[in-house]
């Protein structure tokens, strides 16, 4: 207490008690130059190895206390006999400043006694030995009781279970069948649900007293993090802000009709949903259109040489069928079938509806070419006659306004656009004429959507 250091150190309490027992205290003098001598003193010969040279009753300290009390900085005579063997010289203490007793207990409490010293500083001093005194005789007492159960195996030892993972219920019973206890230190967010075990002090197989506490740590839930929104990035741009978020990021790649390839198709948990920190985001890749599938370009407005060759390297055929419309350019494609964006099988047929406008001799009629032939319209040379169909609008289209095109098939025309118009759906039920060619189909398109099919009888 005087010196604000312990007069023994150590690692363990063993090594504390072998010091006690093997070496020499440091005088608190040497610590704390400004202890009075004669109370070095006093510390040093109630920490005497041999008992025999400690104080032998507290009448004794009690007498060599009040004679430090009286005169504290007188070094030379001060009784004192301990330690060991002439460490410390027999000196004698005389009472200085003090004619009687009666006269001494009715000095002024401000008085000042022999160097200075008052009355109310020798008392606060008076009372940190008294202290110190008897902390060392409960330090004592505890180092003899530690000593006395773990150096001759009084208390039973038990080993440490491990516990982790248990939930804290579980885990308290499985203390306690081994005679532990369990202390909750602290509950702290992790990835565990939330009262489960997810740290404890001792790792498994450590030894304790029985009736000992293991500290644990219980989870009080996961920590949610937000999914960013990360369908509309790149890649690299989608990697940086999962991460930022304090996620992981995995790719998968697959085929997709819509999606071109290498952009994002969509991504695993949903945006915005919560998930722990850690958690894995997966983030679908387009691979573009599975093999043997392509997709069919858009070629209408184009010339008839470019629409040709737009479609060659889509790996896909064309048929050329013409219509006359003097409202629109010559040579150029006003339709197509199947729709752009289409996804259809390689060498699949696209349709194209050519404006020949310059063919006065063939005015009302309609041609067909196909990829790689320069032969006309089969149906050309054949003297076929026309037929009316009926087509109820009523329930047609998603708009009010749609495209209603009508489109012959068959070995007699090959393939021909025998109508194509606007209308509503007020306009109710329609006459067309078409080409009467019988064992052709004859297919009915809606905003370039096949709508109904049959075959010409």
């Amino acid at each position: 207490m005087v010196t604000g250091k312990l007069p023994f150190d150590a690692d363990t309490p063993v090594t504390v008690a072998l010091k006690h027992i093997e070496e020499e205290p440091k005088e608190p003098i040497e610590i704390n130059s400004n202890i009075p001598y004669g109370v070095n003193n006093i510390i040093m010969k109630a920490m005497a190895k041999d008992v025999n040279k400690r104080y032998q009753s507290a009448a004794e300290m009690h007498d060599e206390l009040e004679k430090i009390l009286r005169n504290p900085e007188d070094d030379k005579e001060t009784t004192l006999s301990f330690g060991k063997t002439n460490e410390f010289p027999t000196q004698k203490i005389p009472i200085v400043g003090i004619e009687n007793e009666k006269n001494y207990g009715e000095e002024d409490e401000n008085s000042i006694v022999k160097k200075g010293i008052t009355k109310k500083q020798a008392v606060i001093k008076l009372i940190l030995i008294i202290l110190l005194f008897v902390a060392l005789i409960a330090g004592s007492i505890w180092l003899g009781i530690y000593m006395i159960e773990n150096l001759f195996g009084t208390s039973k030892m038990v080993e440490v279970p491990d516990i982790v993972g248990y939930e804290q219920e579980a885990a308290r019973e499985e203390l306690e069948k081994r005679g532990l206890k369990m202390k909750i230190v602290e509950r702290v967010e992790s990835d565990k649900p939330e009262g489960y075990v997810v740290e404890q002090e001792h790792a498994e197989g450590f030894r304790l007293k029985e009736g000992a506490e293991e500290k644990v740590y219980v989870s009080k839930g996961i920590k949610g993090v937000l999914v960013p929104d990360v369908t509309k990035e790149t890649i690299d741009v989608a990697k940086i802000k999962i991460e930022q978020k304090g996620l992981v990021m995995v790719t998968e790649e697959m085929y997709s009709k819509e999606v071109p390839s290498g952009d994002i198709i969509k991504q695993e948990p949903e945006v915005n949903e919560e998930v722990a920190a850690g958690s894995t985001v997966t983030v679908y890749i387009s691979k573009g259109i599975e093999a043997g599938l392509v997709s069919v370009p858009d070629v209408t407005g184009y010339t008839e040489e470019k629409a040709k060759k737009t479609i060659d390297d889509a790996l896909l055929k064309y048929e050329i069928t013409t219509v006359n419309d003097s409202n629109r350019a010559n040579g150029i494609v006003v339709s197509q079938s199947p729709e752009k964006g289409s996804v259809v099988s390689e060498l699949d047929t696209v349709i194209l509806v050519i404006n020949k406008t310059d063919d006065k001799d063939e005015k009302d009629d309609n041609t067909t070419t196909k990829s790689g032939d320069d032969n006309k319209n089969p149906g050309s040379e054949l003297n076929l006659g026309k037929r009316k169909i009926k087509l109820n609008l009523s329930n047609k289209g998603k708009r009010e306004e749609f495209e209603v095109k009508v489109v012959l098939q068959g070995t007699l025309v090959g393939t021909r656009v025998e109508y194509e118009g606007t209308h509503s759906r007020s306009d109710g039920t329609i006459e067309i004429t078409v080409t009467d060619a019988p064992g052709s189909y004859l297919r009915i398109y809606i905003d370039g959507e096949l709508d109904s099919e049959e075959v010409l009888r």
